[in-house]
């Protein structure tokens, strides 16, 4: 004869373990993080190696907290269009614009320059 008692004990034992597995944080789940980058040579390029000496900075930087980086290569704009509607986390390589402040964080400089124009 069968123990139901033991039984229901058994999936509620279950229960509890499936429901606690799903709430705990997982310490083999990876972070991630989606940016959209574009090219600017010899800065960044999806074609230079890690992505160009910026990618490489800001990669070094996420993984001192263990986040991944992965880029999305894009134009400018539609980076910046797609970070804003919330399809990656953000984009790369932006100077500080007014219009960017209000939808963006800003990290400390990595690069300060002056335009220079040769004839």
């Amino acid at each position: 004869m069968l123990n139901w008692g033991a039984i229901k004990q058994f999936i509620r034992g279950i229960c509890v373990v499936i429901c606690s597995l799903s709430i705990a944080p997982s310490s083999l789940a990876e972070d991630v993080i989606h940016l959209a980058n574009g090219e600017w040579r010899p800065f960044v390029s999806e074609k230079l190696k890690y992505g160009g000496v910026f990618s490489r900075i800001v990669s070094d930087a996420f993984a001192l907290k263990g986040v991944r980086v992965v880029y999305h290569f894009m134009p400018w704009k539609r980076g910046e269009v797609t970070s804003r509607a919330g399809h990656l986390d953000g984009n790369i390589g932006y100077g500080m614009f007014e219009k960017l402040k209000k939808d963006f964080y800003y990290s400390d400089p990595i690069f300060k320059g002056s335009k220079v124009f040769f004839i």
